[in-house]
């Protein structure tokens, strides 16, 4: 077993799924280390014959394992030799391979750069993949030249330096120079680029729609809603550098610095400040001469102080805390109000203190990526919008949804909304198989179009129809809410409480719900129904608040989503998070809950982690665990009939 980019990885498994592909007559995996000193993986392979032309078979190979395996542990390099240096008793000989340093695959003919676009991406693509311009050409492709998914997000993120714009998924689809120069925004000469300010935003500006919901709610103790984010330290630790580090952060998303102030109207707004260098926001504690046991009960009594801390009209609204636990060895929390980030906020904010971090302790100055639309600039848009937009296509489907819940949960005979409460939370939890998740999130997706939330919607519905013996489905979704419409507003790198919530309407009427295809089906052309922009459901409600909205009731069931939650981060990184779901809530056990049962996915390492949390005052934990139950068996069912489809 390795260790890479935070990955555990068994070679051996590599090795079985590659062995067992067809005209492979010997093969090993190897972990090397390359130019820019980062360990990657390479695989070594010899046809059984050489029917098929090398550079085609090399691309069939790797797309056949690209379907047995996570994109963690796809190999960066394929191969072939004449034979796999083995000693007398058939142990593979090591130091006779060929090196990742030492191997350039050129798998198509060269085709020089000749476009401007074409010679930048050229350029960034030699510097990540450490290879000299003129071994790359239009036509090569970025995975046969040994990239892989990190090197993916860096070369992103060098090409929107450049004003080189495209979504880091467009490199698994167009992974040539060629085709990626068809579909890339260059923003050199758009006037949209000079709109977007780099200056620092203080002063009042409104609410997100999220925000808005958020004191629309009237929890008990709104101080205490809380997110926490956990990093294990593996090296000794730099407190100055994650000092500075941290600060930087702050100063660059001016949403890491608003408070919130109820202004005598009633209305709340939020409000950013300059950083205030006397409040102190990176605390350390040193733990290393307390027990194992001690230190995880001093760790767990601080975090709570950190979170009681948190005063929504007292900026900042987030904290790190570092604790000491040994020589070389500790552990780093984040706790932020949930007002500031939601989850692709916290990726952005963390990737950014991740590159700040590692440039600080090498006593150099950070530069972070050029800020897209503010926060600022978003909330006063939609304000516009909500009074100028038109709402015509919201209106009818959303208006028309029933004024009671679909379907109607069954609950404890006891159970009343007073006792929905945090308090009386609990969680249940579960993974898939890495075969099932990567089937999810490849190979349906490619061989039959499907999205791995269209997927998991559909277990949802199958389920609770048999729970409930209702045919109808209302379930409140959550989106991510970045798809602005507006060519002159950005939010790719945009921090705030953004994404969205909003209720969907589900039915198996008429439906074989054993029958995965024809559920698959209608689900997809129930969905095809909801009006594309989302955010307009949020403004009416929240903002607006429309009275052929506000007049229906919240569904009992939450869904969301968060995608692949795996944060990407350099080997040689003093911290990484911790294995498991991160951004998980921290609430006062007095505030209520929104929902009678929260369904909450997402991937890391590999497997797709499920959590159902509810209050044990609505439902018993064998309740729970026979519904947990039901959605694997019938996940499982869905993915099987589909693959033999």
């Amino acid at each position: 077993q390795v260790k890479i980019r935070g990955y555990r990885i068994e070679v051996a498994e590599i090795e079985v799924n590659l062995s067992t592909l067809e005209n492979i007559k010997d093969s090993t995996v190897n972990v090397d280390i390359t130019d820019s000193y980062q360990q990657t993986l390479i695989a070594y392979f010899v046809r059984s014959n050489i029917s098929d032309e090398k550079e085609n078979f090399t691309k069939i190979i790797r797309q056949r394992l690209n379907e047995k395996l996570p994109s963690y542990m796809m190999p960066s390099l394929f191969i072939e030799l004449d034979k796999i240096p083995r000693s007398q008793s058939g142990k593979v000989l090591i130091n006779q391979l060929p090196s990742a340093r030492d191997t350039v695959k050129e798998t198509t003919t060269y085709t020089p750069a000749v476009t401007d676009t074409e010679k930048q991406l050229v350029d960034i693509w030699g510097s990540i993949l450490k290879l000299p311009t003129n071994k790359i050409g239009i036509n090569d492709s970025f995975f046969e030249l040994g990239g892989d998914s990190l090197m993916a997000i860096q070369f992103a993120s060098a090409a929107e330096e450049q004003s080189l714009f495209f979504n880091t998924a467009s490199l698994f689809e167009s992974r040539t120079i060629a085709e990626l120069a068809n579909i890339i925004l260059d923003t050199k000469n758009k006037a949209t680029t000079t709109k977007i300010s780099q200056q620092t935003v203080d002063g009042e500006f409104p609410l997100t729609a999220r925000q808005y919901k958020f004191f629309d709610d009237n929890f008990i103790n709104p101080h205490h809603w809380n997110r926490q984010f956990s990093f294990d330290v593996e090296k000794k630790i730099s407190i100055k550098a994650l000092e500075e580090s941290f600060t930087q952060v702050l100063s660059h998303h001016d949403a890491l610095r608003v408070s919130f102030l109820q202004k005598k109207t009633g209305e709340w707004v939020q409000v950013s400040s300059p950083v205030d260098e006397t409040v102190k926001t990176v605390i350390k504690h040193d733990l290393s001469k307390l027990s194992s046991s001690a230190q995880q009960a001093k760790m767990r009594v601080l975090i709570e102080q950190v979170h009681q801390d948190i005063r929504t009209e007292r900026a900042p609204l987030i904290r790190a805390v570092y604790f000491k636990q040994g020589k070389k060895s500790g552990h780093i929390v984040i706790v932020s109000h949930h007002l500031l980030l939601d989850m692709v906020s916290s990726r952005i904010v963390f990737e950014d203190l991740v590159k700040c971090y590692e440039y600080r302790r090498r006593g150099l100055t950070c530069k972070l990526p050029k800020k897209t639309s503010s926060l600022k600039q978003w909330t006063e848009y939609l304000c516009n919008y909500a009074h100028n937009g038109n709402f015509q296509n919201a209106l009818e489907y959303w208006g028309n949804f029933p004024l009671k819940s679909e379907p109607k949960v069954p609950i404890s005979a006891n159970f009343n909304e007073q006792n929905n409460t945090e308090k009386s939370a609990k969680t249940v939890s579960f993974k898939l198989s890495l075969t099932t998740t990567t089937s999810l999130l490849k190979v349906l997706p490619s061989s039959k179009g499907y999205k791995i939330q269209d997927l998991l919607l559909t277990a949802l519905l199958a389920v609770t129809k048999k729970w409930t013996d209702d045919d109808t489905l209302t379930v409140n979704i959550c989106g991510h809410g970045r798809s602005s419409g507006q060519a002159d507003i950005n939010l790719s790198r945009t921090v705030g409480w953004i994404n969205t919530v909003f209720p969907v309407r589900l039915n198996t009427i008429g439906v074989d719900i054993e029958d995965s295809t024809q559920l698959i089906q209608t689900v997809n052309q129930q969905l095809s129904k909801v009006p594309s922009n989302n955010m307009d459901y949020n403004i009416l409600r929240y903002i607006t608040k429309h009275p052929e909205i506000i007049k229906h009731p919240s569904p009992e069931i939450f869904f969301n989503y968060v995608g692949q939650i795996d944060a990407i981060v350099p080997d040689n990184i003093d911290f990484k998070p911790t294995e498991g779901l991160q951004g998980i809530a921290q609430i006062d056990g007095e505030n209520h809950l929104c929902y009678l049962l929260y369904f909450e996915a997402g991937v890391t390492l590999g497997q797709l982690h499920i959590r159902l949390t509810y209050s044990e005052n609505a439902f018993s934990e064998s309740v729970i665990n026979h519904l947990s139950h039901s959605l694997i068996k019938r996940i499982e069912s869905i993915v099987g009939q589909q693959l033999s489809a």
